[in-house]
């Protein structure tokens, strides 16, 4: 994971995602699996354009112990992809992503969220919103 971050620092965003690949298929050897690789698969994957994005950000919302703030980034990247459309499941997914992250933004004020909220509204009123930039 570490590896992969790394790379994906240095501009090599393949070398990333074979590395976050091979992190996921450890974890999974070993037993056990690891949330924040697959939720930074399913991120790097939406940056590259890759259609296996959607699979891997819905297979990262379907895990157990999730925080909700985590499962809401994860409804509203997962409808910047490219393609991404609006159907009423991913309208009440991204409703519950809105009052998650207004929430948050009482507790926090973290312009982010912010940010997030008013690209959620955007996707919402039928509009687009650009895909951001991993923060790992």
């Amino acid at each position: 994971y570490v590896l992969a971050r790394l790379a994906y620092e240095r501009g090599d965003q393949q070398t990333a995602l074979a590395r976050l690949d091979r992190a996921v298929a450890q974890a999974a050897r070993d037993g056990t699996t690891e949330p924040q690789y697959v939720y930074m698969r399913a991120r790097l994957l939406g940056e590259l354009r890759d259609p296996r994005a959607d699979a891997e950000f819905w297979r990262f919302m379907n895990m157990d112990g999730i925080p909700y703030y985590n499962l809401a980034l994860a409804a509203f990247f997962r409808q910047t992809l490219p393609g991404a459309q609006l159907t009423e499941e991913r309208k009440r997914d991204l409703g519950w992503a809105r009052a998650v992250m207004q929430d948050e933004l009482g507790r926090s004020g973290l312009k982010e969220t912010r940010l997030n909220i008013e690209a959620i509204d955007k996707l919402l009123s039928g509009g687009t919103a650009s895909y951001q930039k991993l923060d790992w």
